[in-house]
């Protein structure tokens, strides 16, 4: 795998916790839990997003974390200004420390990755299948990722959804190792 690829994962779990709208104070949290596909990691990626996290203290219930900013643009279900509180079940506090457990979790092979979030006061899980299977594209052949990808339309909402039905528990487990 080449080390494009491991950055631009690990930037992607952070991405894939941060996407949505300008309102996400006045949004409710997910009913269900949020699946997004491998091919859809591997598109975002792709795309170069860069999103940002900022250490936060607790709040009533809710464990200190990180609040994620900055991809709106991937409508994947998880808005600016959520709190990541947990990846594969252990807290977090810092951007780096979520970037170096992805690259962890990614160097034992996990399938998936979770995450648990916040939404002001309620939580909800989003979890992340890994991308191993590469596309015969390199990194600046935009026409490979287009064709791999789809356009921008597609690739900002296809794989984003609630968990499989049942497989919510087995993603957890694979997850979990």
């Amino acid at each position: 795998m080449r080390f494009w690829t491991v950055s631009s994962v690990a930037i992607v779990m952070l991405a894939a916790v941060t996407a949505a709208s300008k309102d996400a104070h006045r949004q409710v949290a997910p009913a269900r839990p949020i699946y997004i596909d491998a091919n859809t990691v591997l598109c975002i990626a792709q795309r170069g997003i860069q999103p940002s996290g900022k250490a936060v203290a607790p709040k009533g219930k809710r464990p200190g974390g990180v609040a994620v900013y900055g991809v709106s643009s991937l409508g994947v279900g998880v808005a600016d200004g959520d709190v990541l509180t947990e990846v594969l079940g252990q807290p977090v506090r810092s951007q780096t420390q979520v970037v170096a457990m992805v690259i962890a979790a990614r160097s034992a092979s996990l399938s998936a990755i979770s995450a648990t979030l916040w939404r002001g006061m309620r939580s909800y899980t989003v979890t992340v299948e890994q991308p191993y299977d590469m596309p015969n594209c390199s990194p600046d052949d935009q026409s490979c990722w287009r064709s791999h990808c789809g356009d921008e339309k597609s690739q900002s909402s296809g794989g984003a959804q609630p968990s499989p039905s049942g497989s919510s528990k087995k993603s957890k487990a694979r997850a979990k190792g």
